[in-house]
């Protein structure tokens, strides 16, 4: 009997998460205005029933439908905008690179492929690098100048603004040495817009950014590609307990909207201080990591030790999907922050979620099960999540670069860290052997 009704309430709560889903989407899709009209239509039919249907209705009604077909027009738009600025197509890309950047993750028995150019992968040795020229601008083609405004079209239905990026111009390995120096210098947002992030958009019938620049078989050097390249930071957290972030992004983000994606996924923007533009160095780069969970995930930094905070660069590698964009690749522990504490974090912060302007916003911030991630070769797919209506997190797709994040985790040996149990275990006895014998002996007793 207890089993059939345990059966029962687990179908009726099914029921209404999909319920719930589906009115929330329907509300999206006709927006508020065409919600205050049904109110409307009701109200007057009830209250002024002949004369709401001889005059009032039909007017009403016609606003209606044209406000409906305006908006799923618009809804229409954006989810088809990603698949005309970028191609996810495998085998299209296959076919200009000539297989040269497959990769494969092997995760929970299934073999995922997607295409990944590997720079640098973890190396902890090396030491790193920046040779920094903040004055060194990036100027877009002539020919991509020429067609700026056909091309932004592209970006209709996203969220857009500029501001300064830092720019990847080059690299170099030195094996005698141990050292990787980057070389960088400085883009806009804007510029991204016009070359990786609508690289495959047809500002003329049969012409896009990849088609005339990056045509294959290999993606252009760094030193020679017409993208404006700016470097991409993309962190998986873990939390104390051995649990992760994933965040879903929102509809009017740039790219990936409504996938699942890296716990940070954000461009690396240039920093200024009284006297100009401040100089990158590698510790630069990492506390630019650090300032992204407070802006990304709503950690205030401030209030945890810096010592609990562990910033770990795994390597960094190029987008194929937007030709050849440079994606840095990072672990961030938070030792002193638990499932339950982030838990406490979302709920506290609702109001400055709603309100955050970034761009290429999350929609929503899930508490995840990492080694519980399920992914089909149409990279949909499944996590176990603590903060989800059920206890599974079902998504339709992840963006790439975060597969490519979970691939350096697994090459670095990281990856098994975050068994949640053990993890949690280890926490729990590491904080009993740093207090003094007589603490342990009373929580004994």
């Amino acid at each position: 009997m207890d089993k059939m009704v345990k059966v029962s309430l687990q179908i009726g709560k099914l029921v209404t998460v999909i319920i719930i889903e589906k009115l929330t989407l329907l509300l999206k899709v006709i927006g508020l205005r065409a919600s205050f009209y049904i109110l409307t239509i009701v109200g007057l039919y009830y209250y002024y029933h002949q004369k709401s249907l001889d005059v009032l209705l039909p007017i009403i009604i016609g606003i209606f439908i044209s406000d409906l077909i305006k908006s799923l027009y618009e809804n229409f738009l954006m989810i088809k905008e990603d698949k005309l600025k970028t191609t996810h197509s495998i085998k299209y890309l296959q076919d200009i690179y000539q297989n040269n950047y497959k990769k494969e993750l092997i995760l929970n028995e299934s073999n995922i492929e997607f295409l990944y150019n590997d720079c640098f992968v973890n190396q902890k040795d090396f030491k790193i690098l920046i040779e920094d020229d903040p004055n060194k601008i990036f100027d877009p083609d002539p020919l991509i100048k020429s067609s700026y405004s056909e091309i932004m079209k592209a970006h209709k239905g996203s969220y857009i603004k500029n501001f300064e990026t830092i720019r990847l111009d080059g690299y170099t390995l030195n094996e005698t040495t141990r050292t990787l120096t980057l070389l960088t210098s400085r883009s806009n947002f804007y510029n991204h817009l016009l070359t990786n992030r609508a690289i495959d958009y047809e500002f003329e019938p049969g012409l896009s950014v990849r088609k005339i620049f990056e045509y294959g078989p290999r993606l252009n050097k760094f030193e020679t590609t017409k993208m404006s390249n700016h470097i991409g930071i993309n962190g998986i957290v873990q939390l104390s307990d051995g649990y992760t972030i994933l965040p879903k992004r929102g509809t009017n983000a740039t790219y990936s909207k409504n996938k699942i994606t890296a716990s940070i996924a954000s461009p690396l923007i240039s920093s200024h201080d009284k006297n100009g533009t401040v100089e990158l160095t590698y510790e630069g780069l990492k506390n630019e990591v650090k300032s992204l969970l407070n802006s990304r995930l709503y950690i205030d930094t401030k209030t945890i030790s810096d010592s609990s905070v562990e910033v770990i660069f795994l390597g960094f590698g190029r987008e194929v999907y937007e030709g050849g964009k440079p994606q840095f690749y990072f672990l961030v522990k938070l030792n002193s922050i638990s499932s339950q504490d982030y838990l406490q974090i979302l709920k506290d912060k609702k109001k400055e979620m709603k309100n955050n302007n970034l761009i290429d916003k999350d929609s929503n911030l899930f508490i995840c099960n990492l080694l519980s991630l399920k992914l089909k070769k149409n990279y949909s797919g499944s996590v176990e999540s603590m903060n989800y209506y059920t206890d599974k997190l079902k998504f339709k797709s992840v963006e790439f670069s975060f597969l490519a994040n979970v691939w350096h985790l697994k090459e670095a040996g990281y990856l098994e860290q975050f068994k949640v149990d053990q993890v949690a275990n280890e926490n729990i006895i590491n904080l009993e052997l740093q207090k003094e014998p007589g603490e342990q002996l009373k929580k004994s007793v």
